[in-house]
Parts: C-alpha cells; structure tokens; sequence
C-alpha cells in the first residue's frame, strides 16, 4: 500500500485508485485515511457516529472483533507536544452477553488504560528533556499500542498487543505481550495447556 503526501490517491498492489483527501503532515505526525488504508488491508470500517469512533474490523474467523483507536496529544503550557500516545484495542463480539468475553473484553480495555497512565507518568520526564536540550533538538515522546489477530479459528483466539516507546533517546523500545483463549471452555491458555512435557522441556523447545 503506497501513498504520496499531498496526493489524492492510493495504490494498492499496483493498482492506482482515488482518494477524496489525501495523506498529510500535521505536526510532525503523518495522517491517513483511515478507511482508504484500512481496507486496502482487507479490513472493513464503518463510522459510530454516536460516539464520533471509526471501528474497523480485520477479517473475521470465529469471533467478530472489532477495533477502538484514538489518541492523545499532550502540550506544554507553551504549546510545545510533549507525547503523542496513540492506542487501539480489540472488542470482541458479545451479543449474548457471555461473562467471559466481557471479563477478556475489559481486560483488554484496562490494560489500554494502564498503558495510557504510564504513558503520562514521563510528562515531567519530557518536560525535563525539553529544558535541557531546547526545543530545536526536542523530539516529543511517542507511545503507540497496537495489536495483531494471530489465530480465530476453532474456538481458538490468539491475540498480540505490541508497544512502542520513543522517550527520546537514541533508540525506542518495543514491547509484545500475547494471550491465548479457548473460548469454548472459557479459559485462558498457558503454554503448559497446548505443549507437553516439564518446564525444562517446554523452555528448551520454545528456546
């Protein structure tokens, strides 16, 4: 999927479609359009206008999940950004109010919040970097929590969250953390539940 800043259009695979806006800068940030590109990606996005989110759901399997994304900018008292910490989090189907997807959906929320809340915690770290340095050097801090759909299928639901921390330093830092749910038993997986052999022996195989 390639796009060129400023021009209306996307191509995909080679093929060359119109866009009605086109990508763009704004604050050193790059901004896109998230339904052009979303379903470039072979997802699909409608807009929840009664609480002004864009859900965009990936291909499904056994379990519909959609998607909630949104972001903070935090400023200086002089306008300067600080952090940019951007989010997405998945929203699994529960039309028949089953208390494990509940329980696995609010968990995943909670972990966005916690996300967010450490994310602020470095405000002061920013600021204090942004004092030493000026602000032509400054960089603002970026924290983005995206997420990835591994398998959903047979009552199996594997799902990875990634995180990224840009804190201003030479090189960011990335974080992955994976969860594994058989929805038909309502449990969440360990690696004991789908390998066998002791500790030893499931360390040395996933070594």
């Amino acid at each position: 999927v390639v796009l060129e800043i400023g021009k209306k259009e996307i191509t995909v695979d080679g093929e060359t479609k119109a866009l009605d806006v086109a990508a763009k800068i704004e604050n050193d940030r790059t901004l896109v359009p998230v339904r052009a590109v979303s379903e470039a990606l072979g997802a699909d996005v409608k807009w929840n206008g009664e609480i002004n989110t864009a859900e965009v759901t990936t291909k499904q399997g056994d379990y519909k999940i959609s998607s909630v994304t949104d972001e903070k900018t935090i400023k200086d008292d002089d306008g300067t950004v600080l952090m940019y910490i951007n989010y997405v989090y998945p929203v699994i189907e529960n039309k028949d109010n089953n208390k494990f997807i509940g329980k696995t959906n609010n968990e995943y929320k909670e972990y966005v919040d916690s996300f967010i809340k450490g994310a602020e915690e470095r405000i002061n770290d920013a600021k204090e970097l942004l004092g030493e340095i000026g602000k032509d050097a400054f960089r603002p801090f970026e924290f983005n929590l995206s997420y990835d759909v591994h398998t959903n299928k047979n009552g199996i639901l594997s799902i990875t969250y990634y995180g990224y921390y840009d804190l201003g330093g030479a090189h960011p830092s990335t974080t992955r953390q994976s969860r594994t749910f058989d929805m038909v038993n309502e449990k969440e997986l360990a690696l004991s539940d789908v390998v066998n052999g002791n500790d030893d022996e499931r360390h040395t195989m996933v070594y």
